[in-house]
């Protein structure tokens, strides 16, 4: 097989991938309301263009992740129990950083040691460096998603709100 085949199959692979995304997306749109199948199925169709126009593992490596509510179970939950677990995974996160520097350590200082520890042969300090705390910040997302969905905030709502927070931060010169 060619390379340029191989692209080609490459390049249907990841529009089928697509296309069934979309019809998840769709799915799930319309059995639990959680997400808004236009705004989503108008996304991958972004996408699928990023796709035909760049070569596709690079493409496909710009798709962003969003945090998936975990929402089967909690529904009855109370709020404290939602409060609880984002106690929890802000601690964690706090320790993960803190496996790595001092509490005193300035955030060029940190962004120092990270970086130090995963340009190098050195092993990261004890947790992993920075995809240890990315995952923990992953997961205080991941609670505060799963929050906000229990409580009818949607996918384009916390999109529409962080869009308003960015804008914001962005006049203040924050960014």
């Amino acid at each position: 097989m060619s390379l340029n085949d191989e692209t080609k199959k490459l390049e249907n692979d990841v529009f089928d991938a697509i296309e069934n995304e979309k019809r998840k997306a769709y799915h799930e749109g319309y059995t639990k309301g959680i997400m808004d199948w236009q705004k989503t199925s108008k996304m991958l169709d972004e996408w699928r263009e990023a796709v035909r126009l760049k070569d596709a593992p690079s493409a496909m490596d710009s798709i962003p992740v969003a945090p998936v509510p975990c929402v089967k179970g909690w529904e009855v939950a109370a709020l404290k129990i939602f409060f609880l677990k984002l106690d929890e995974e802000v601690d964690e996160l706090k320790a993960e950083i803190l496996a790595q520097c001092d509490f005193g350590d300035n955030v060029k200082k940190i962004k120092e040691i990270l970086d130090y520890y995963e340009d190098s042969d050195v092993p990261p300090q004890a947790s992993g460096g920075k995809m240890r705390i990315a995952e923990e910040a992953a997961d205080v997302c991941t609670v505060v998603t799963s929050l906000c969905e229990a409580i009818g905030i949607g996918f384009e709502m916390r999109n529409d709100a962080q869009k308003r927070v960015n804008d914001r931060n962005h006049e203040r010169g924050r960014n």
